[in-house]
């Protein structure tokens, strides 16, 4: 796809950005036709994703993953500033006890102690760069392509 992008001068058009698509009125046709149940925030269909972006987000690294999903429904015209701090307000779970049953479901698939959750949260972050990856071979890329200023699939001097 980079291929694409940069050789040919493709642009992405994303055909979803094209299309009149409102959130809540989706989600009252599933609920009528299909007997749809909702979950409170976007991604808390799974225990672990609920977990992850309700706990471990906002408390290890201070996300609150509640923020982005809220400004899209802004910029949609479908939720108020003021609806999305309310909604944005407090914990990121329905109830302590539901965020706690959580925990306590994530230790225990984990195969963790109490001791080993709580190591796991008060240590640092670890910066992505400490992971292999192949950021360096597109940034040789990038300067390749600014240097000899590569057009339509050739060289421009």
């Amino acid at each position: 796809m980079a291929r694409y992008l940069i050789f040919n001068k493709i642009k992405w058009i994303s055909f979803l950005d094209l299309l009149d698509y409102k959130k809540y009125q989706a989600l009252e046709i599933l609920k009528d036709e299909f007997s749809y149940k909702p979950y409170p925030h976007k991604h808390y269909e799974s225990v672990f994703t609920r977990f992850y972006q309700g706990y471990i987000l906002p408390y290890k690294f201070n996300v609150d993953k509640r923020k982005p999903h809220l400004s899209s429904l802004i910029m949609g015209g479908e939720m108020t500033r003021d609806e999305a701090l309310e909604r944005a307000a407090g914990i990121a779970y329905l109830s302590e006890a539901e965020m706690e049953a959580d925990r306590r479901y994530f230790i225990k698939k984990m195969g963790w102690s109490e001791e080993k959750f709580r190591d796991y949260m008060g240590r640092g972050e670890k910066p992505h760069t400490d992971y292999p990856s192949e950021v360096r071979l597109y940034q040789n890329l990038l300067f390749l392509y600014r240097k000899f200023n590569l057009g339509v699939g050739r060289l421009r001097w």
